[in-house]
């Protein structure tokens, strides 16, 4: 029972899933990203899910047809490598076609796809020394993110926070029991997802 709870929570916080979620929940906040042209918030949630979750997962598919990579979960290190450049060219791809806008975006918005991007290619150079979870990379990144966030638009969501902090914990520990991780690798990525995250305030 805890194996196959762990492996849908796997599922669901997958790494390529959290920046959707993200754009998502910020654009619910009370800031003054929540009164933007709905057209415009759900542009840029699509182009969001497109670029940083079909794309990278329609990738990962062919790698697998054409033999590349062995499994769809992908828990050989020398076999992350692929995938996470192929992944990391879409992601960089995403923030340059931002930046390349006729208008210039909200910082939040890029703070997105850039710390996500630097993620990603941050996992891929941990990987050349050791297996690293992007998972807990992924959810220390953007926890890392809504911290500054938090601070610059004074929202208080400190219960928010505490849900991250609580949610980080049960990927940790999904991570764990399916045994893809040991704890150090778990621990490893958090840290550095997090300290990544928080980069994002030279962003606004």
């Amino acid at each position: 029972m805890e194996k196959y709870f762990s492996k849908i929570i796997s599922y669901i916080f997958h790494p390529i899933l959290l920046p959707t979620y993200t754009i998502f929940y910020i654009f619910l906040m009370p800031t003054y990203l929540s009164i933007l042209p709905e057209a415009f918030m759900k542009s840029m949630i699509i182009i969001f899910f497109i670029m940083t979750f079909i794309a990278p997962l329609l990738s990962i598919l062919v790698l697998y047809n054409l033999k590349i990579i062995t499994q769809f979960e992908i828990s050989n290190r020398k076999e992350r490598i692929i995938p996470y450049i192929v992944t990391g060219v879409f992601y960089l791809a995403t923030y340059l076609i931002f930046s390349f806008f006729p208008y210039k975006l909200p910082p939040a918005i890029i703070s997105v796809i850039l710390i996500s991007t630097v993620s990603v290619f941050f996992t891929l150079i941990l990987n050349f020394i050791f297996k690293i979870s992007a998972h807990s990379m992924g959810i220390g990144s953007v926890t890392g993110l809504l911290v500054i966030f938090y601070s610059i638009f004074q929202s208080g969501q400190s219960i928010h926070l505490a849900v991250l902090f609580l949610l980080a914990g049960i990927i940790a520990f999904a991570r764990l029991k399916e045994n893809s991780h040991t704890p150090f690798q778990v621990y490893a990525g958090y840290i550095s997802g997090f300290i990544i995250g928080l980069g994002s305030y030279f962003i606004y």
